[in-house]
């Protein structure tokens, strides 16, 4: 008798079950269905809580607000997950939705009200992958039997096994959230690949002059348009247009600032070309921009001047903007030229403040087997700093020994012109470029060195 009671059990749940699942007829990953109807009617509101995606073209496109309203449903209504589109069925985006589900009597009067979270944010549930028995297809069972006076919101799997009862709803169940990937019978949801749109600029600095191009996710992206990014991984932003006239005055490339929900990586040289970063899935207004500052030309040279000014051999130059260290430049021909130097630099980046543009002299230049010692110039042996506000030359004066420009500086003419002193050193004084000089060479003339720290020891003119 016992067994024959339990298999009577066991038949009229399957039968329940059987009719309940005949009741949701149609295709589709996520069913709304009547069971034990009093009414067939009811009325859904499916409004995004934070961001939804949606799969388009197998693209992952942002839905900022969805919202859907299904006033007077009989019977049934169905969605497909988000990779899973076909016709007739209205798509359902990835997304934490806020549901409402009111239920009808057979005379339009509203008989409960149920509200609650659904989380599909599920990248396995939205392709159809499934896990041991479970499969996607979910329903959202709204009981109208007439021995519930409140009416009855619950969900269901299936699996291999039938039907599975997730949970039932409140009537209020707003503060609480069932999650999708319950149903696969997993703990965790996948969200790879998904995205959230931040707004890339190019601006002007200090103003909303808004131009040209950055590059992400290999996508030339215009500024003030939005691009897609992964949250809570490491990214790269690279610039993209570098030159831009502005008020009849060029500006260039130059450091990156980012809004809220934006966190850079540490110890970033800002002035790279590159953004690294890491977003948050909040659903708030995040924009990334790369400013632009003003720049003229900067020419850095040494000068031969005995020689008619030419620029040979090399300078230091210091870049704040990118390693903030003395390097060798070529300065031969034209001098060292940086067509991009930034208008008026100051810059706060540690471990430095206010850092400018520097230039180091070398001490002594070879040229044509003769040397050529600094003497003067806009920057010294030891470095110098400076800002830039204006196209910008700065040159270093070289003095060759043995060389003057005066023609008479080393004629015979009954001058004497070396004296040779007890300790063996040969002494020279002579006139060139409108000044007196004072060499010494103690082996005997074979070198020589021009004294007083490079400089002459008299100025009649002044140095070209």
């Amino acid at each position: 008798m016992k067994l024959q009671n339990f298999l009577m059990i066991v038949i009229i749940y399957l039968y329940a079950i059987n009719s309940s699942y005949a009741q949701c007829p149609g295709r589709g990953e996520l069913k709304i269905c009547v069971e034990n109807p009093t009414s067939n009617k009811f009325y859904l509101s499916i409004e995004s809580s934070g961001y939804c995606w949606d799969y388009i073209s197998s693209q992952i496109v942002l839905v900022p607000n969805y919202e859907r309203s299904i006033d007077s449903v009989i019977g049934h209504y169905s969605f497909d997950a988000p990779k899973s589109k076909d016709n007739n069925i209205d798509l359902i985006p990835w997304g934490k939705l806020k549901i409402k589900i009111v239920s009808y009597d057979n005379y339009g009067s509203a008989r409960f009200v149920k509200r609650f979270y659904l989380d599909l944010r599920d990248e396995n549930w939205s392709q159809g992958i499934t896990y041991s028995d479970y499969q996607r297809d979910t329903w959202i069972m709204i009981d109208q039997s007439a021995n519930d006076e409140n009416g009855f919101v619950y969900l269901r799997g299936f699996s291999s096994n039938g039907f599975e009862l997730i949970r039932g709803i409140a009537d209020d169940d707003s503060n609480s959230t069932i999650n999708i990937w319950t149903f696969l019978g997993i703990q965790s949801n996948n969200t790879s690949n998904f995205k959230v749109p931040v707004t890339l600029f190019n601006k002007i600095e200090n103003t909303d002059t808004s131009f040209g191009y950055l590059s992400a996710n290999g996508n030339q992206v215009r500024s003030g348009n939005e691009e897609p990014f992964k949250f809570n991984v490491n990214q790269t932003i690279t610039h993209g247009t570098l030159d831009t006239n502005f008020a009849s005055k060029r500006h260039y490339s130059f450091e990156w600032t980012n809004s809220d929900f934006i966190t850079p990586s540490s110890n970033q040289n800002f002035y790279d070309g590159n953004f690294n970063f890491t977003t948050v899935i909040d659903q708030q207004f995040k924009s990334i921009t790369r400013n632009f500052h003003p720049v003229y030309p900067l020419t850095i040279k040494n000068s031969l001047d005995e020689l008619g000014g030419i620029s040979v051999d090399n300078i230091y130059f210091k870049d704040p903007t990118t390693t903030n260290n003395y390097e060798t430049k070529p300065a031969t021909g034209s001098g060292f030229y940086k067509d991009n130097a930034f208008n008026d630099l100051h810059i706060d980046l540690p471990p430095l403040t206010n850092q400018k543009y520097g230039a180091k002299a070398v001490n002594t230049i070879n040229y044509n087997g003769r040397n050529y010692q600094y003497s003067s110039g806009d920057f010294s042996t030891e470095g110098t700093d400076f800002i830039i506000t204006s196209p910008t030359t700065k040159v270093a004066h070289y003095k060759g020994t043995q060389l003057s420009n005066t023609a008479n500086a080393f004629n015979s003419n009954s001058q004497r012109k070396y004296v040779k002193t007890d300790d063996e050193y040969l002494h020279l004084v002579y006139e060139s470029m409108g000044s007196v000089w004072y060499e010494v060479s103690p082996d005997n003339g074979a070198t020589w060195y021009i004294q007083n720290n490079g400089k002459p020891i008299s100025t009649v003119g002044t140095i070209g």
